[in-house]
C-alpha cells in the first residue's frame, strides 16, 4: 500500500483504530465518516503527505491526535531540537470536520496547518466556544465555512486578520450576526 493516495473509510461501525503499525507514505486524502466506534486519528508520522481530512459523524471521536495524547499524558516527553514536532509537519490543504457534538473547541493539532491550510470546513458544533487565534495566522487560508456552530465565539482581534479569505460561509451561528457586516471581505 505505499503507492495508496486515496483512503475513504465509510460506515465501519467496528472500526476503533485506523493504520495500527501501518504506514502510508504516499496518502494524500484520507475521508473517514459514520464510523461509530472510531476512537482518534492515526498518527502523523505515517500519512507524511497528507493534503485532504474529512471526518464525519464519528461520535466516539475527540478529534485528537495520537501524538497530542501522548505529549499531554507523559509531560517529560522531549522532542530534539532538530526534529520538527509532529504538529508542524502537517501539509494539509484541505480540513473538513462535521459533527462533533461534544467538542468544545478546536483541536490544537490544526495549528500545525498553518502554512498550507487553504480551506477549513466546520459543520455541526452544537458546543464549540471561541475560535483559536491560530486562525489568524492561517496565512493560506481561502475558504472558511462555519455552520450549525450555535456557540461559536469570534475573538475580536481575529477580524481585521483574516485578509486571505476569499469564501466566508457562516449560517446556523447567532454571534457572528454581528461579526460578519464588519468584515471587509473582498
Amino acid at each position: 500500500m505505499t503507492n495508496l493516495q486515496t483512503l475513504s473509510f465509510d460506515y465501519c461501525d467496528n472500526l476503533k483504530f485506523l493504520f495500527s503499525g501501518v504506514k502510508l507514505p504516499s496518502l494524500e486524502a484520507l475521508i473517514v465518516q459514520s464510523c461509530r466506534s472510531l476512537e482518534s486519528l492515526p498518527l502523523l508520522d505515517i500519512l507524511p503527505k497528507l493534503e485532504a481530512l474529512l471526518v464525519k459523524d464519528c461520535e466516539m471521536l475527540t478529534c485528537s491526535l495520537k501524538q497530542e495524547t501522548l505529549i499531554t499524558d507523559n509531560k517529560t516527553t522531549a522532542l530534539s531540537m532538530k526534529d520538527e514536532s509532529p504538529i508542524q509537519r502537517l501539509r494539509m490543504k484541505f480540513l473538513h470536520l462535521e459533527y462533533f457534538p461534544g467538542l468544545a473547541r478546536l483541536p490544537t493539532w490544526i495549528k500545525g496547518t498553518a502554512n498550507t491550510l487553504q480551506n477549513l470546513i466546520i459543520y455541526i458544533f452544537p458546543n464549540l466556544g471561541m475560535l483559536p487565534e491560530y486562525l489568524s495566522r492561517m496565512t493560506h487560508l481561502k475558504g472558511l465555512h462555519i455552520v450549525d456552530c450555535p456557540r461559536v465565539l469570534f475573538p475580536q482581534s481575529l477580524m481585521h486578520r483574516l485578509t486571505t479569505i476569499e469564501d466566508l460561509r457562516v449560517s446556523g451561528c447567532p454571534a457572528w450576526d454581528y461579526v460578519l457586516p464588519h468584515l471587509n471581505l473582498v
